[in-house]
């Protein structure tokens, strides 16, 4: 099976390096930084390892994003994450 080109995903990724945080209930709090952010989601990498479940908000302000988001992937230090409507 093929891999997975850039060209196969719903929305274009930009590259970045935001400074952003994810918050969950009842009191969860995680900084990261925001790698790539399309449309539909971002990418974020953590300085330590946590997991991440259920439903989060996602901030970043330097990019204007506030918003509720859920992990579709976690692998190490990095978290993908798709923006709820």
């Amino acid at each position: 099976m093929p891999a997975k080109s850039q060209g196969a995903r719903k929305s274009a990724r930009r590259k970045t390096w935001a400074p952003c945080r994810i918050t969950w209930s009842p009191n969860g709090v995680a900084d990261g930084v925001c790698i790539d952010v399309s449309e539909t989601g971002a990418q974020i990498r953590f300085r330590q390892r946590i997991t991440l479940r259920g439903r989060l908000l996602f901030t970043a302000s330097s990019l204007n994003l506030n918003c509720a988001c859920e992990v579709v992937r976690q692998e190490g230090y990095d978290a993908s994450i798709r923006f709820l409507p």
